[in-house]
């Protein structure tokens, strides 16, 4: 905690931004997307032709190894720097690039500063050769660049790592999954999403297995459990069948040892918070980002 601290701190010192104040404890929904005034008191619904060479073509450079998508997502990004800073809550805290819906294109991920536990996390697809924001942390991001594709599911996460794929270890069908949470004193909540496509190609967040729990203090004070909501897939349950559906998920899946990688603004030491430094971060992230193998 004491590091979070410090790196918030740092971040806000380094991107001030009026206005732009996070939720003390934005509360997650896989069908209904918390406001920025939801407290923890208030319990959220859970929601041509080629020419052929003669001769084997060479090594392709950088530009065309990442292709079409990092100038797209750069180029919205130098574009919209200003508003996204500012939708952020805190502003941007850390970018990078995972492909979550394993079409051999990445999305990408803006990690906000929200002063909370986990950080808020903004995800952008391409559709029809423009980037659209599918899930994000802030509801107010779905007007300017929703474009029909924003979900109610929202993440909330620490680092770039704790998007983990998985695969089937029947089936051995492979996607990615994030324990989505936040908490404070009076509440905690946790949430399983997997991520996929729909029909369009486009990135899908679904909600698996969600727990909502408060806690108030007792007669001596201390804090202990005062209400819960538990759900599988949108449906309400007991603890106990949220407890065995977790452990029977977890039990049908391993991890594979592929580590999804960004960039954070307090890991660069001379960031001044504008807008060539954060395009150099851009950058680096682009050139972090490794495809999935296979």
């Amino acid at each position: 905690m004491k590091k979070r601290l410090f790196c918030l701190l740092l971040i806000a010192a380094l991107l001030p931004l009026p206005g732009c104040g996070a939720p003390a404890a934005p509360s997650p929904s896989p069908t209904v997307q918390a406001t920025p005034a939801a407290t923890a008191e208030t319990t959220p619904e859970p929601s041509g032709t080629q020419e052929v060479s003669p001769s084997p073509a060479p090594e392709p450079s950088a530009p065309e190894v990442y292709g079409d998508w990092a100038a797209i997502f750069t180029d919205f990004l130098r574009e919209n720097y200003d508003s996204l800073n500012t939708l952020c809550y805190g502003g941007i805290a850390g970018v990078g690039f995972i492909d979550l819906d394993l079409d051999g294109t990445p999305e990408l991920l803006l990690f906000d500063a929200g002063a909370s536990a986990a950080m808020g996390v903004q995800f952008f697809d391409i559709a029809d050769g423009r980037e659209v924001c599918v899930s994000a942390n802030n509801p107010d991001l779905r007007q300017p660049y929703g474009a029909g594709y924003f979900t109610d599911v929202y993440v909330n996460a620490n680092y770039f790592d704790d998007f983990r794929l998985m695969e089937d270890q029947e089936s051995g069908e492979r996607y990615f999954l994030v324990e989505s949470g936040n908490g404070a004193e009076d509440f905690l909540y946790r949430e399983v999403i997997r991520f996929g496509r729909d029909g369009s190609g486009v990135l899908t967040l679904t909600s698996l297995l969600y727990r909502y729990e408060s806690y108030s203090p007792d007669d001596s004070g201390n804090m202990v459990l005062s209400s819960a909501n538990y759900t599988q897939n949108g449906q309400s349950i007991t603890g106990a069948e949220y407890t065995a559906a977790y452990d029977a998920l977890f039990a049908s899946v391993k991890q594979t040892d592929y580590t999804p990688a960004g960039v954070f603004i307090w890991e660069v030491k001379d960031y001044d918070g504008g807008l060539e430094s954060f395009l150099s971060l851009v950058q680096t992230a682009v050139e972090r980002y490794i495809p999935i193998p296979g």
